[in-house]
């Protein structure tokens, strides 16, 4: 799992570019997932998922979208998903980590 994860930043590091450089209308990377994306409060929990750093170590817009107990099933009929569609745009990137709650 981990190498998976590692090879997904290197391979998003390669299409990025200096902050200062980007454009007004950046291509959104939008995060669809459960807890281990999730943000938590910073003030009262000591755990993150991974979706909370990555607009440190990437410069381009990210929106995490990921909820935390959600399986693919929840998502989509909470209408998560639907919220979602109506929200990107052309050149935006969806990724989607679910299964964790799927069983």
């Amino acid at each position: 799992m981990f190498s998976h994860c590692l090879f997904l930043v290197f391979l998003l590091a390669s299409f990025l570019t200096p902050a200062s450089s980007l454009p007004k209308t950046t291509p959104t990377l939008w995060l669809v997932s459960d807890s281990t994306c999730a943000y938590f409060n910073p003030r009262g929990s000591p755990i993150q998922g991974f979706g909370y750093f990555l607009p440190d170590y990437f410069t381009l817009n990210v929106v995490n979208r990921a909820r935390s107990g959600r399986s693919t099933r929840s998502y989509i009929n909470q209408g998560l998903w639907a919220e979602l569609m109506g929200l990107i745009k052309p050149n935006d990137t969806v990724l989607i980590e679910l299964g964790h709650n799927d069983a």
